[in-house]
C-alpha cells in the first residue's frame, strides 16, 4: 500500500486528480495463483497481506531481514510475479514478526484503539483464518460442528487465554498494519489532492467470513452471473450467491452499510461492480 504514495506523486506530476484501485480485500481461498484474482473477496472488510510493505512492520532481526531479502531477490529476479512465492514469503516474514513484537503490539494503545472500532469483522474473520488452516480448506461446510458459529463462541474461541491464540494474534498484527500503511496512503493521497477511488465488487466468495457468520442474508443455494451477451454467448456464471434482501431490510441494510463505512476509510469515492449482473 505504501507504494501508493509513489503513484500519487505521479498522478500529481501528470496532472491526473483521481486514482483508481482494483479491489484490495483478501481474497485468500485456494492458497493458489487463483487466489490473485480480486473480485472474489473471503472477507468483505479485511484487506489484502499481498498489499503489507514489510520493512514498515518496526524493528527487524538480523535473521529476519536476511530471510526477506534473500526471498525478495529471488521473487525479483523471476520473469513474472509468483504470486503464490509471494505470499508465502510474506506469511513467513509476518508470522515471525508477530512473535518478535507480540507483547507489546498485543497492549499498544494503537492496537486497542484499532480492535475496538474494527472487532465486529476482525474476530470473525481472524477465527475464520484459523479453521481455514486447520482444516485445510475454506469451505465451512466441511468443518462440522463449526460450519456454523454464535457470537457467544465467537467470543470464547477468540479469548487471548486459549492455547490456539497466535493463530489470531498474527491475524490482528497483520490487519492492523495494513489498515495503518493504507491510511498513511490514502492520507498522502488527500493532501496532495488526489482522489482515491475504491472499487467494491458486487458478490462475495460462497465460503467467506460473510456468508460464514450470517448465512440468513444470503441465498447460499443460488448463483449470480450476468446473462447472454457480445462478449459471452452462453452468459456468466461467478458462483457468488446471490443476496436476501428482504433479510438485509430488517436492519436497514447493516451490512451493506458498514460494507460501505469500511471502504469509506481509507477511499473518496468508490464504483460498485457488475451492479447491474
Amino acid at each position: 500500500f505504501l507504494d501508493l504514495k509513489l503513484m500519487v506523486d505521479f498522478c500529481k506530476a501528470a496532472g491526473f486528480q483521481l486514482l483508481q484501485l482494483l479491489p484490495i480485500n483478501d481474497t485468500t481461498v485456494f492458497n493458489t495463483w487463483r487466489d490473485s484474482y480480486p473480485y472474489s473477496a473471503v472477507s468483505c472488510f479485511a484487506l489484502h497481506p499481498q498489499y503489507i510493505r514489510l520493512e514498515a512492520l518496526g524493528s527487524m532481526p538480523p535473521q529476519i531481514k536476511e530471510e526477506l531479502m534473500k526471498g525478495k531477490e529471488t521473487l525479483n529476479a523471476l520473469p513474472q510475479i509468483d504470486y503464490v512465492e509471494m505470499m508465502k514469503l510474506k506469511g513467513r516474514i509476518l508470522e515471525k514478526m508477530y512473535k518478535v513484537h507480540k507483547a507489546e503490539f498485543l497492549k499498544s494503545r494503537e492496537f486497542l484503539n484499532f480492535f475496538r472500532d474494527n472487532q465486529e469483522w476482525l474476530v470473525p474473520y481472524a477465527l475464520f483464518k484459523m479453521f481455514m488452516t486447520i482444516n485445510g480448506s475454506a469451505n465451512f461446510d466441511l468443518w462440522g460442528c463449526r460450519s456454523q458459529i454464535t457470537l457467544e463462541e465467537m467470543e470464547d474461541l477468540a479469548s487471548p487465554d486459549t492455547m490456539h491464540f497466535d493463530y489470531i494474534g498474527v491475524v490482528y498484527y497483520t490487519q492492523f498494519h495494513l489498515w495503518k500503511q493504507l491510511s498513511e496512503a490514502s492520507a498522502y493521497a488527500a493532501k496532495n489532492n488526489v482522489v482515491f477511488k475504491g472499487d467494491l465488487p458486487i458478490g462475495v466468495n460462497r465460503h467467506c467470513v460473510d456468508t460464514w457468520v450470517n448465512p440468513e442474508l444470503f441465498h447460499l443455494h443460488m448463483q449470480a452471473g450476468a446473462p447472454p451477451d457480445y462478449f459471452s454467448e452462453y452468459g456468466q456464471n461467478w458462483y457468488f450467491p446471490t443476496y436476501n434482501w428482504e433479510a438485509m431490510a430488517l436492519d436497514d441494510y447493516g451490512w451493506w452499510r458498514g460494507r460501505l463505512s469500511q471502504m469509506a476509510k481509507f477511499f473518496h469515492a468508490y464504483r460498485i461492480d457488475h451492479i447491474l449482473g
